[in-house]
């Protein structure tokens, strides 16, 4: 009996330590061969620092992201706003997740949700492309983890935990790049000007 837990006990060890040398290196893989983030990853990091900083928060699919100006906005209404689209996504999929992230780290008075057709319809499918852009940069763990476990529910799931299986550098002079791009100094402290002059999204 005491031999059968012993086995039990170490298989169960096993399966662990299998477990995070596979997430280990999915992420090194991940860091070699996913582009650099670049708008989206900006967006996110701004949209929780500093804290409390917004009154308005629209939020919402690509219809939010390229419609709503928040200096123009901040200008008409007298109030401090922030965009917070992200294209591709939908209601229960990206837009959910990016409203919890944010609302862990902000207290605004008005949230103002912006969605399409095709961000509530009922297939709720939403391209990985769209999981990749968001999920990586959110701030609060269970808005990412959440974010994580509902995207199961959907079509391309390998994509989205293999992001680098359909979405990566193609040379190894780009690996190279990239490693250099998101190890630079400009990169890690969010200088807005490296984001504007990358073409990735």
């Amino acid at each position: 009996m005491h031999n059968f837990k012993g086995k039990k006990y170490a298989a169960s060890i096993r399966l662990i330590i299998f477990i995070i040398v596979f997430f280990i290196i999915n992420e090194i893989i991940i860091f070699f061969l996913v582009p650099a983030g670049s708008f989206s990853r900006w967006v996110e990091h701004d949209a929780v620092n500093p804290r409390n900083s917004y009154d308005l928060i629209a939020i919402g699919a690509s219809e939010s992201l390229r419609s709503w100006d928040s200096n123009r906005a901040d200008e008409l209404l007298g109030l401090h706003t922030f965009n917070m689209g992200s294209t591709s996504t939908i209601l229960d999929g990206g837009i959910y997740a990016t409203f919890k992230n944010i609302m862990a780290y902000q207290n605004p008075k008005r949230v103002l949700i912006m969605l399409g057709r095709f961000s509530m319809n009922d297939e709720k499918i939403e391209h990985p492309r769209a999981y990749i852009g968001v999920a990586p940069y959110l701030s609060s763990k269970s808005a990412k983890a959440e974010y994580f476990f509902n995207i199961l529910k959907m079509d391309g799931i390998m994509e989205r935990i293999f992001p680098w299986l359909e979405y990566r550098v193609s040379s190894f002079h780009n690996i190279f790049s990239n490693v250099k791009k998101k190890l630079s100094k400009e990169y890690l402290e969010y200088d807005i000007e490296l984001v504007q002059s990358s073409s990735v999204k």
